[in-house]
């Protein structure tokens, strides 16, 4: 699971750690409110890029992983 979240409202890390069985991460947009996205734009942008890269990267590597084991060439 990954999360973007404002500072003024902090995310309940110990729920997480509890109700998330495989993982997850937290990136945090300082300074804001209800609106990081309309707040702080380029801020918001960058780490939504972050999260998408890291999304992509881990699928990609779950893939070969699961292709491995069923003996599939990728």
């Amino acid at each position: 699971m990954y999360l973007i979240n404002t500072d003024g409202f902090p995310t309940n890390e110990n729920g997480l750690e509890t109700h998330c069985k495989s993982s997850y991460k937290v990136e945090t947009v300082t300074a804001t409110g209800h609106y990081p996205m309309i707040e702080k734009p380029g801020e918001f942008n960058f780490l939504l890029k972050k999260v998408l890269i890291d999304m992509k990267y881990t699928s990609v590597q779950m893939v070969k992983l699961y292709a491995g084991r069923l003996r599939i060439k990728y």
